[in-house]
């Protein structure tokens, strides 16, 4: 496909030419009517000159005067070399065999005209008088026939003139469409588009020409876009991972108030009791050493699970790993909501612990919010023979609907008015980063279940 630049060079090549010809087509034209100018100039002497033979013919048969005589016989000879050295103009306008006669006449003319100028017989003087009648008559009908060939290629060249003239108009016309078409149109689109781009819009700009320079730059465009949406995406996933942090905080709360409880009485102890027992003493330093331990990974947890960075797999144990979400969600399930765990203590699961952990999270999480009255949710999970794990996650809650069951997956997309529409989606996003799969079944007014399937760990499983 031709680029743009060389397209507008094709187009003043083309131009070039186009005026090239345009003026070889002028100048011969010119230079025929030139030649048809010069045709009609001798024709018309000619016929002048036959006038001057016959008014001075006439003026010696009336005064017999030599002087008109003479300026007859000058006349006629003049005559006669036009006839002579222009041949081709005669023949042009006339047959060879009249061009023949017209010379022919003349000569008689000249012949009859020296004998009447010795004799003076009147009998002469009639053929003289015929002859020079024919002769003009010739000689107009010779004129006639030029200036009808002088109008008639004016007539030709004016038609000439109209039709290149409309030609060009016609050319100059689909130029401009496709200038139009192929050049500004897409400009236009191109700033329209930016326009809405300025305004926040992402989606991509379709490919309205195929020049080289605007489709590079439809290209540059829609891939600056991807890079934007892109951005939009990470940060909105960080946005909601920070808002489920925001959510994890009350729950973490109350986990970490507990070894920090500890810790606090241990001290006490320490610096209340008097006793120098060194067994007693190291036994508390220990449960407070134990106690800030747990205190730092839960504080790490919670890190790992708000820090954005990329995945890392290893061996994790399931069920340690989702007690550990339940805790970190304690503060939000309800009295009335009863959660059960069916997962082997030794099925483990290769993945990214913290991400893994917020794929859980938010699984938990909406089961748990299903439930409006008294209800269960239970974890089932277990190994297949091909190398995957299967965790379902049920709920007997208020389900979902039919027609939201395939958007559920959606990003944007929550039929809550209070929600991001991100939470599902992160969780696709997360199974999908581990390779594995996710669906989900539901009945509206019985409960949901999701089914995740993961492949399973061949190492050692990372301590949760």
């Amino acid at each position: 496909m031709p680029s743009l630049r060389q397209k507008i060079l094709l187009g003043y090549v083309a131009l070039a030419i186009l005026l090239l010809g345009l003026s070889i087509r002028v100048l011969v034209e010119l230079r025929d009517m030139e030649i048809q100018i010069k045709t009609g100039a001798r024709i018309s002497e000619f016929f002048d000159s036959a006038l001057e033979m016959r008014r001075f013919e006439k003026n010696y048969f009336l005064y017999r005067q030599a002087a008109d005589l003479n300026e007859y016989h000058r006349f006629l000879a003049q005559g006669g070399k036009l006839l002579d050295e222009n041949p081709e103009v005669f023949i042009g306008l006339a047959s060879p065999q009249r061009v023949q006669a017209l010379r022919e006449r003349l000569n008689r003319y000249a012949a009859e005209m020296g004998k009447y100028a010795m004799l003076a017989d009147p009998g002469i003087a009639q053929a003289i008088r015929a002859l020079g009648m024919e002769i003009v008559s010739t000689a107009q009908t010779l004129e006639e026939a030029e200036r009808r060939s002088i109008r008639q290629r004016i007539e030709q060249h004016r038609r000439e003139f109209l039709f290149t003239l409309s030609g060009l108009l016609i050319l100059l016309t689909v130029s401009a469409l496709l200038v139009l078409r192929n050049i500004v149109r897409p400009l236009q689109d191109m700033e329209i588009r930016m326009e809405a781009i300025a305004q926040g819009s992402t989606d991509r700009l379709a490919a309205t020409s195929h020049d080289r320079e605007i489709a590079s730059l439809v290209r540059a465009a829609n891939h600056m876009l991807d890079e934007l949406r892109l951005r939009q995406r990470q940060q909105l996933l960080q946005t909601e991972r920070l808002a489920s942090l925001g959510r994890l905080i009350s729950g973490v709360a109350h986990e970490i108030n507990n070894p920090l409880s500890n810790i606090s009485s241990s001290a006490q102890i320490l610096l209340e009791d008097e006793t120098t027992d060194p067994a007693w003493q190291r036994e508390l330093l220990q449960q407070i050493d134990s106690e800030t331990t747990r205190a730092q990974n839960i504080v790490r947890s919670l890190l790992d699970y708000a820090r954005k960075r990329q995945s890392e797999q290893t061996a994790i144990s399931l069920r340690p790993m989702v007690q550990e979400t339940l805790r970190f969600l304690r503060a939000d399930i309800p009295e009335n909501v009863n959660i059960e765990l069916d997962i082997p203590e030794t099925l483990v699961v290769q993945g990214d612990k913290s991400h893994l952990q917020q794929a859980w999270f938010n699984l938990l999480r909406n089961a748990v919010e299903s439930i409006e009255n008294i209800g269960e949710v239970r974890v089932l999970a277990f190994a297949l023979a091909s190398g995957e794990a299967v965790i379902k996650i049920w709920d007997n809650g208020h389900g979902i609907a039919t027609e939201v069951l395939p958007h559920v997956f959606e990003p944007f997309y929550s039929t809550r008015q209070d929600g991001a529409g991100m939470g599902l989606f992160i969780v696709k996003e997360i199974i999908d980063e581990h390779g594995g799969a996710i669906s989900v079944e539901s009945e509206p007014g019985k409960g949901t279940q999701f089914t995740v399937e993961l492949p399973t760990g061949a190492s050692q499983p990372e301590n949760s």
